[in-house]
């Protein structure tokens, strides 16, 4: 597991986790992301359960996970606060 963040794919993980906040469909976000052609870490387009199961990732918060329960804080920097993860 790499525990570096990537600024230019952070810049766009905060971003589209302001809009989701800012009241945007998931599906909006997914076209803004096809529209910017921005792709996944794997170079394919958006799916709208991929969006959903990064977004709620407790790695973009600096959160360790096993089996979807918060069991630490990570080592790697957060991309985004707690607060926006919750």
């Amino acid at each position: 597991i790499r525990d570096d963040v990537n600024p230019t794919e952070a810049a766009v993980i905060r971003e589209c986790a302001r809009r989701v906040i800012d009241g945007h469909s998931l599906n909006s976000v997914r076209k803004w992301l096809d529209g910017q052609g921005l792709t996944t870490s794997t170079g394919r387009p958006w799916s709208l359960q991929a969006l959903r199961i990064m977004l709620m990732s407790g790695r973009i918060a600096g959160l360790r996970e096993h089996r979807r329960q918060v069991v630490s804080r990570a080592v790697w920097e957060p991309i985004i606060t707690v607060e926006q993860h919750e």
